[in-house]
């Protein structure tokens, strides 16, 4: 559910994206609308470890976490973006590991917004204990919300896994998932008190409602996937953020990918449920998540599962049996963990009311299992 341009230059406009809230969450300033700024001091210092030649031109990029601020650079050598690495996002080893990888696929020829080398080679710049990544900037358009679009991101996902499991990297955690995840609990057990705190009038008795019975689905969704098989599927390397906001389009073409920053170890099915989730949920007015219609898109849902399928070559295997029957429940337990854990840090979610955003959640969810079946035999 992306809100947002891509970090390396989309210019789409989707209601509110869950992972940046997602990712902010666990940094309350965040949340609460600070947004990290670098200093003109701290933008020359950077800049001068590369060779970019003359800047003609420096300006803020407001995209993405505000807790990792961007520089849209535009100078000699071409257009890059200058990110700052989050606090609580910039472990030494997770961006070596990313960096490999990222390194990687490059030479494989898969499209992503490539890292650009300091002076002496590196690609991270750390100063005074912070880190700092140059990518290219890539000019591209937002994802138009067609079954060709869905298809062409299955597409890519599937070689993204293809190649990911050929590649000589060795992954480095800590990893999180949204499956059996502990922090879904405590979240549902906050979230009433959050929202009373900043709504008046809010339905206290409603909320607790609202909250057990999400508590009760997300806990038999993960129970349902466990039952077909998911901890017998075997892993790859994942995107592990795969939405709108992070594949920058041409039309209906993917040209590149962007922010691996999630990317982990775990099933591949995991990326599929997030990715069909982003990809193919029916929205409405950003604000106002009463209008929004009911459901998923099924013409998205068949086109991202024939693209990802259609990739024999890379992908190695089609979609088995298990996998597909675990799909429906880890698309409930992904929405809820990325609405969640933000609600039960502010009581809303991005600029919409929490009670809100959580009754859209309850409808979508409800959406999902009532259709389990049809949409098993959608999936397969």
């Amino acid at each position: 559910m992306s809100t947002r341009p891509s970090d390396s230059g989309s210019s789409e406009s989707w209601p509110p994206q869950l992972h940046d809230e997602f990712k902010d969450a666990q940094d309350p300033a965040g949340l609460i609308g600070v947004r990290e700024r670098f200093s003109l001091a701290e933008s020359v210092r950077v800049l001068s470890y590369y060779e970019l030649g003359t800047i003609a031109r420096v300006r803020e990029f407001r995209r993405g976490s505000r807790r990792s601020p961007k520089l849209r650079i535009d100078c000699e050598k071409g257009n890059f973006l200058l990110k700052r690495r989050a606090p609580g996002r910039d472990d030494r080893g997770r961006i070596r590991f990313v960096h490999a990888l990222l390194t990687a696929l490059a030479e494989q020829g898969f499209p992503l917004a490539r890292l650009v080398p300091a002076r002496q080679g590196e690609t991270m710049v750390e100063l005074d204990d912070r880190c700092y990544e140059l990518f290219e900037f890539i000019e591209s358009s937002g994802f138009p919300a067609t079954a060709e679009a869905a298809l062409e991101a299955g597409r890519c996902l599937a070689r993204l896994h293809g190649l990911s499991g050929r590649i000589n990297v060795e992954p480095s955690g800590p990893f999180g998932s949204f499956h059996s995840a502990a922090a879904v609990d405590q979240a549902l057990a906050q979230i009433p008190a959050a929202i009373e705190a900043v709504e008046d009038g809010a339905d206290r008795a409603d909320l607790d409602r609202t909250c057990k019975l999400l508590r009760r689905g997300y806990r038999e969704a993960a129970r349902r996937a466990e039952q077909v098989g998911l901890s017998s599927m075997s892993a790859v390397i994942n995107h592990g953020d795969w939405h709108p906001g992070n594949l920058l389009y041409r039309g209906s073409e993917v040209i590149a990918v962007i922010d691996f920053d999630s990317a982990r170890s775990e099933p591949r099915i995991f990326d599929l449920a997030n990715g069909l989730l982003q990809f193919t949920m029916l929205m409405g007015e950003p604000t106002d998540p009463t209008g929004w219609p009911e459901g998923f898109d099924g013409s998205r849902i068949e086109a991202f599962l024939r693209g990802y399928d259609g990739v024999a070559d890379a992908a190695g295997r089609p979609l088995g049996r298990a996998e597909l029957a675990s799909l429906p429940w880890l698309m409930i337990e992904a929405l809820l963990v990325e609405s969640a854990i933000p609600i039960a840090a502010t009581g809303t979610f991005a600029n919409i009311r929490g009670s809100l955003f959580l009754q859209m959640v309850e409808r979508k969810i409800d959406w999902i299992w009532r259709r389990s079946t049809r949409l098993r035999r959608l999936l397969g």
